[in-house]
């Protein structure tokens, strides 16, 4: 009966690539898991501000049918009286039909907005959600302020970037290992147990080995040195001797071409490290463009909105020189819609 034990001391970088991959892995999930959850909250903002969007555009539309029907009271008026002809409330009631459609739409972008964003929130499609707030009465614009300084760190800083450099890393660790595997492997084991030639046993028995191996190219040598102590019975002869003795052996044992891979598994770590690099470039080079197009895209999009107040403050001054003119009988009243 014997227990045999053996343990590795050194295997040549193995175990700490295990324990970095390990912790790269880690890192790689809760960078995973924070990419998923930016994306879950961007599109959240964005589903809430669209509904917000559809949710004016349903009062504007409100609004503006309220003015078509008031403006179809008056002008029915003015036809009874002669003062307005049929085409005329014809065209009013045209005009009707548009704003009701345009609210229609107004009121099915809003509830396809609604049920976009409980998709988003994980929320069941029949739960009733009230929306608070108004892009009119709750939203400040104000001009946005971009500094060249900023631009880096934000590159740096995203999640994508980080997953990258992760990869990458990960593939430096493992070529490195394999470009290590020629250094040798060092390893003492050894056993203790009892042996005799009838039961009980009775003569201990117990020895000591020490193993290299040497990883040469696609072919590998283990040397083994060994010893231990014995008892002096011969097996078999019914001879039994108390005393032990001392047994030292040493063997070395050359395999030829057992590591076929080695070469292999160079050439892929070197692979897999050289497209790591290259997507960390790419990628790096791709969220600069993306950065400084929506830079430029956002200045755009402000511009845009101080030309649409623009329009409006000039539509709020023609309505009122309007109104000024039709109190004093110069233009009609369906002039004012």
């Amino acid at each position: 009966i014997r227990l045999n034990l053996e343990q590795t001391i050194f295997d040549g970088g193995l175990r700490s690539l295990n324990i970095d991959s390990a912790k790269l892995d880690d890192a790689l999930f809760l960078t995973e898991r924070k990419i998923e959850s930016s994306k879950m909250e961007v599109e959240a903002k964005r589903s809430f501000l669209v509904e917000l969007a559809t949710k004016t555009k349903i009062s504007s539309a409100k609004l503006n049918l309220e003015k078509w029907e008031d403006e179809l009271h008056i002008t029915r008026s003015q036809f009874k009286e002669g003062f307005a002809t049929e085409n005329a409330v014809i065209l009013v009631l045209s005009k009707i039909q548009e704003a009701k459609l345009d609210l229609l739409n107004s009121e099915n972008n809003f509830n396809k907005a609604v049920r976009n964003l409980k998709f988003i929130l994980g929320l069941d499609v029949l739960e009733k959600v009230t929306i608070e707030g108004s892009l009119t009465r709750d939203f400040y614009f104000s001009k946005p302020i971009f500094e060249d300084e900023w631009i880096v760190p934000a590159i740096a800083e995203r999640p994508e970037i980080l997953r990258a450099k992760i990869h990458k890393l990960k593939s430096q660790k493992e070529k490195d290992y394999t470009e290590n595997l020629w250094i040798p492997r060092f390893s003492i084991g050894g056993y203790l147990g009892k042996m005799d030639e009838h039961f009980p046993l009775r003569q201990p028995t117990w020895g000591l080995n020490v193993k290299l191996t040497f990883p040469l190219g696609n072919s590998t040598n283990n040397t083994t040195a060994n010893t231990g102590v014995r008892p002096n019975s011969l097996a078999g002869t019914g001879i039994r001797n108390d005393n032990s003795n001392f047994n030292n052996s040493g063997q070395n044992n050359f395999q030829f071409f057992d590591n076929l891979t080695y070469s292999r598994k160079k050439m892929e770590s070197s692979i897999k490290l050289s497209d790591a690099s290259t997507e960390l470039s790419k990628l790096e080079e791709s969220i600069r463009m993306q950065t400084f197009q929506s830079i430029g895209e956002t200045k755009e999009k402000w511009d845009n909105i101080r030309y649409n107040f623009g329009k409006v403050f000039i539509k709020k001054t023609n309505r009122e020189i309007a109104k000024r003119k039709f109190q004093l009988g110069e233009i009609k009243h369906f002039d004012l819609t």
